[in-house]
């Protein structure tokens, strides 16, 4: 699995689980973490994601260069 795939994944998993806010924050800093990694490796110049809810962002994160 690339890990383009496995941040989206990821992202997926976040938003198709029930409401759980105690453990969002969690869930976005390893999101974040992994992002980090990935571009730190030099695997991806840049790399963003987002939470959708209802329509709207209730999560957005980039990492990168470009």
């Amino acid at each position: 699995m690339t890990n383009g795939a496995i941040t989206c994944a990821m992202i997926a998993s976040l938003l198709l689980a029930g409401p759980a806010y105690a453990q969002e924050a969690s869930v976005f800093a390893a999101i974040e973490t992994r992002m980090q990694e990935i571009v730190a490796a030099g695997e991806t110049p840049s790399v963003s994601a987002a939470a959708i809810q209802d329509g709207r962002a209730t999560w957005l994160h980039a990492e990168g260069w470009a």
